[in-house]
């Protein structure tokens, strides 16, 4: 609003594409907002975005070279439509990437999705064939389960393996597009930039779940140390790079894919 109190503009925005962006700039005038508070981590968010917007903060210095991106991410606040219409546009797989994980797009294994009660049904053709990125919204410091996601957009992409220029996006659980984007051609994300956890086949569920429970405990550093069950299945678990603990670079990988 201006300083008598008329409306400059008004807009309805996705509530966390737009604390995860930030404030373009300031505003020190007449303001209302409205917010929606999940959780408590919903408080802290919200009162770093309004002291950002009212000058209390400072917004973060967009650095040379980036304005493209900037923008990219400025145009994907109205709606969950223009994030899932947006990451199709991307020239290449490393933008779409940075792109998707700036809003706090992860990736999980198909079978993941089922295991966090994700309620999601790609079709046949695309079963099996991608890993799919989830936007996580709150991460537990010890249990894996009680980690919150949105599953109204869930993009497809082969990140393992030989990677493919296929992308498919799941919106609201059901198909919305498909695009043929280019891989980088060294590119600077891959698997060991993922939260992926490769278990052995003969695990059953309970041992994935105390598995990943006890590897997030060594994240976090709410655990120590390993037990000896850790210990005895670390040589048959793949662990991304980027998500080992200090103490799972100890083990003589024993099992590969």
């Amino acid at each position: 609003m201006d300083d008598e109190g008329r409306i400059l503009s008004d807009k309805v925005v996705g509530q966390d594409p737009a604390i995860s962006a930030g404030p373009s700039e300031k505003h020190t005038g007449p303001m209302r907002l409205e917010f929606t508070f999940v959780d408590k981590n919903d408080v802290d968010k919200i009162i770093g975005y309004i002291g950002k917007l009212g000058g209390d903060l400072p917004i973060p210095a967009k650095k040379s070279g980036t304005s493209k991106n900037d923008k990219q991410v400025e145009l994907t606040e109205n709606s969950r439509e223009e994030i899932a219409a947006k990451a199709l546009t991307f020239e290449t797989q490393d933008e779409m990437l940075d792109f998707l994980r700036g809003l706090g797009f992860t990736f999980l294994y198909e079978e993941d999705l089922e295991t966090f009660n994700i309620p999601f049904k790609p079709k046949k053709v695309h079963s099996g064939n991608y890993q799919w990125m989830v936007r996580k919204i709150k991460e537990s410091k010890m249990n894996p389960l009680s980690d919150k996601y949105d599953p109204t957009i869930i993009i497809g992409v082969k990140i393992i393996d030989e990677r493919d220029e296929k992308v498919v996006i799941y919106l609201y659980n059901k198909f919305h597009g498909k695009a043929s984007i280019k891989v980088d051609k060294d590119p600077k994300f891959n698997y060991d930039q993922t939260e992926l956890l490769k278990f052995h086949p003969v695990m059953d569920y309970s041992e994935r779940i105390k598995f990943s429970t006890e590897h997030r405990g060594l994240l976090t550093g709410s655990r120590k140390k390993p037990s000896k069950f850790y210990e005895r299945w670390l040589p048959y678990v793949i662990i991304p790079k980027s998500n080992k603990s200090e103490h799972d670079d100890k083990s003589g990988q024993k099992y590969s894919v």
